[in-house]
């Protein structure tokens, strides 16, 4: 049974010098992950009517059917794919 790293071996992970910024650092990771959750919502409605008004074919159909589900239940592997424009998104707002 492996152990859970400690603290300051986490805070070291995420290059955090102190509590503060640790949490800061975790919360910015639940506004990806609820940023990218929003964006596979959108994704799934887009898909979806470009599906309805028949501007796809069957096989990408047929290949986007499987991720037709909500973001809690995709491979950590599809996630990461909804993460990158969530972070994309992100470092827009934050220029401005």
């Amino acid at each position: 049974m492996s152990e859970k790293p400690l603290l300051s071996e986490r805070m070291q992970d995420a290059k955090c010098d102190d509590v503060y910024s640790y949490v800061f650092y975790l919360e910015a990771l639940l506004d990806i992950e609820r940023l990218a959750s929003l964006i596979h919502d959108k994704w799934i409605s887009w898909s979806r009517t470009l599906v309805l008004n028949g501007e796809v074919a069957q096989n990408k159909v047929r290949a986007w059917e499987k991720y037709w589900v909500p973001y809690e239940e995709l491979s950590e592997e599809v996630k990461d794919m909804d993460r990158e424009w969530a972070h994309k998104v992100a470092s827009l707002t934050a220029e401005e």
